[in-house]
């Protein structure tokens, strides 16, 4: 179930999610909570694109997060970081993500490589590069040791668009090609790979192998379609019109454009409506078709003006440029360019910048203001060092930023180890091994165990006259002997409650001898194996075996018990045993009375409070 969990939202797996909304009524009636029904319910609005109301329940887990389990809060951080990636809020992802009580339950691999692979959408969404690269490895590292390993070629398709991002093609490609050849055929990766192939293609087009572009297009769009893809579908229609423009073949590339522009519009997607219309018109001007192509660019300009969208307003403006450059209007051309170059600039967008800086510098220079076209020019060049400062800093920020994380992922060990010292010094270990890996509550039914109980006779006149650490000496060298004898055998401490010393076998493993291995504790502790700090003789012991339950109450003080009549019947074995001897009942005696190195006497029936007569036996080595 863990891992079925893990894989909806840590992966966000089509079939992995599907399975989870349709086994809720499951996960609800379970003994054992695993994931709450809040949890699934964000789950299905993300996978139904209801982003408000995963993020609504998500961020209202992670206030209460001092209640919750580290896998749910790790997927409630995932689902938020995720609708946060969608609306394209890269700062608030990265605040979330690096928040130390949010960070620090991303403990397993998969989990792990999860974080920071979301880190790193968000460092490259932001344009720092280098450190969403190094993230990224990161979250390879992990992946490739995790439950889901294939998912490492969207990790590395990851990479490629970083480096894409840069301007490193030929890097991109190649690790396009690698992600690719590496991707095993899964439905649940299937759209991961199209992507894949799309950034690919997009990656050909901008070293001009637009025939291999063309190719991947075409190949993508037999595999997908409209209604079902959209945001895919229309990116790769987009882009087909695109290469085929740069292949020359001009009719075909027109039919495309006025294709993504009619979908567009009936689909309401301005977006690519307006982009459709800025190809148009970059197609018109190519054409020489001065009039139409002023009309696509208007039309472009005026939907984006009206929608807002001023990254597109901005491009629009540029095809203006463009075109009245080409009809003549140098003057006009350059007022437009010199406006748009402003607006980069003052966005922080210096790539394009940079760009529009080339053509301003062409106009100033065609019409002969040489002056401006220098102080373009050095303003250009002003900007590219920028960049370049920009990236050393990064680079010295980086290592900062490592050594920070160094020293908190050791803190935040060194507590994890502080408490799974005191997990483990108060729980069997395969107990404090699940609390330590995110569960609440623990419940298990075991068919199959022994129950020891212990206490020291007289135990109230021996330490009525000693002092409170004299008593806590006492206690400790006396539970510290036991405890001695119990892991000698393979018998684990349940608790202690005054002298009373409980311990279990069979519990943390199904074993066949659980009933010989907790009678060989008992005798080694009465026959004085152990270093005890009172004579044996003063220890009574009763031992019965039958089915119990097991587990851990979720609360303020966690603790590990076990329930059930055969933990009744063992205490009662103790308090009608006799001091220096064991009693165990008919069903321990059962097991035993074959082998030869136990002696048992059976004893007259003892009335035993609430189950009547019983017969039951004292136990004695037979060496």
């Amino acid at each position: 179930m863990q891992d079925l969990l893990d894989r909806a939202f840590f992966l966000n797996l089509p079939s992995a999610v599907a399975e989870v909304i349709s086994r809720r009524g499951e996960l609800e009636g379970a003994e054992v909570v695993v994931v709450e029904t809040e949890l699934i319910d964000a789950l299905e609005h993300y996978s139904m694109r209801r982003y408000e109301d995963t993020e609504a329940i998500a961020k209202r887990y992670l206030e209460n997060a001092d209640f919750r389990s580290s896998s749910c809060i790790a997927y409630s951080a995932t689902l938020l970081a995720r609708c946060y990636a969608t609306r394209g809020q890269s700062q608030k992802g990265l605040q979330l993500l690096e928040l130390p009580e949010v960070s620090k339950q991303f403990v397993e691999p998969l989990a792990s490589s999860t974080l920071y692979w979301l880190t790193a959408h968000f460092l490259r969404v932001e344009k720092k590069f280098i450190e969403a690269k190094d993230t990224l490895q990161r979250a390879y590292d992990q992946i490739v040791l995790s439950s889901v390993p294939k998912n490492a070629f969207r990790i590395i398709s990851d990479m490629a668009n970083v480096h894409l991002a840069q301007g490193d093609e030929a890097m991109a490609i190649t690790l396009y090609e690698k992600a690719i050849s590496e991707f095993e055929i899964d439905p649940d990766f299937a759209d991961a790979l199209i992507r894949a192939r799309c950034n690919l293609a997009s990656a050909y087009q901008r070293i001009s192998r637009d025939e291999d572009a063309l190719r991947v297009y075409d190949e993508i769009l037999v595999q997908i379609t409209g209604e079902r893809d959209w945001s895919t579908f229309i990116v790769v229609k987009l882009n087909r019109a695109i290469a085929l423009r740069a292949l020359k073949r001009m009719e075909e590339s027109l039919h495309e454009y006025s294709a993504v522009r009619l979908l567009s519009n009936n689909r309401g997607d301005y977006e690519f409506e307006i982009r459709a219309l800025i190809g148009l018109a970059n197609h018109c001007s190519l054409m020489k078709q001065i009039n139409d192509a002023r009309s696509y660019a208007a039309d472009a300009e005026h939907i984006a003006t009206e929608r807002g969208v001023k990254s597109l307003l901005i491009e629009s403006r540029r095809s203006i440029a463009s075109i009245e450059h080409l009809d003549g209007n140098v003057a006009v051309a350059t007022k437009i360019l010199s406006e748009c170059f402003d607006q980069y600039v003052e966005w922080g967008n210096f790539s394009e910048a940079i760009n529009v800086a080339k053509d301003l510098v062409d106009f100033y220079s065609e019409a002969e203001e040489y002056k401006k076209a220098m102080e373009i020019a050095l303003e250009s060049a002003r900007i590219q060092r920028t960049i370049y400062e920009g990236e050393i800093e990064r680079s010295v920020e980086i290592a900062s930023v490592r050594e920070r994380f160094a020293k908190e992922k050791e803190a935040v060990r060194a507590r994890d180890e502080e408490r799974t010292k005191v997990l483990h010094a108060v729980m069997p270990a395969h107990i404090a091994n699940r609390l330590t890996a995110g569960e609440r509550q623990i419940v298990d039914t075991l068919p199959a165990v022994t129950i020891l109980f212990a206490d020291v006779v007289g135990f109230t006149e021996l330490v009525s006259s000693m002092t409170g650490e004299a008593l806590l000496e006492l206690l400790s060298q006396l539970f510290a002997g036991m405890d001695l004898a119990a892991s000698r055998f393979g018998c684990e401490r349940i608790k202690t409650i005054g002298d009373s010393y409980m311990a279990i076998c069979g519990a943390s493993e199904s074993l066949d001898d659980h009933i010989e291995r907790i009678v060989r504790m008992a005798l080694a502790v009465v026959n004085g194996e152990v270093p005890l700090p009172i004579h044996p003789s003063q220890l009574r012991i009763g031992i019965n075996t039958g089915p119990v339950i097991a587990g851990v109450m979720d609360g303020q003080r966690v603790s590990y018990d076990v329930w059930g009549d055969t933990v009744n019947v063992a205490a009662r074995m103790e308090e009608h045993s006799r001091p220096g001897s064991i009693n165990c009942t008919e069903a321990v005696a059962k097991r035993i009375m074959n082998m030869p190195e136990f002696r048992l006497i059976q004893r007259e029936p003892l009335n035993i409070h609430g189950k009547g007569l019983m017969t039951t036996y004292w136990i004695e080595s037979t060496r």
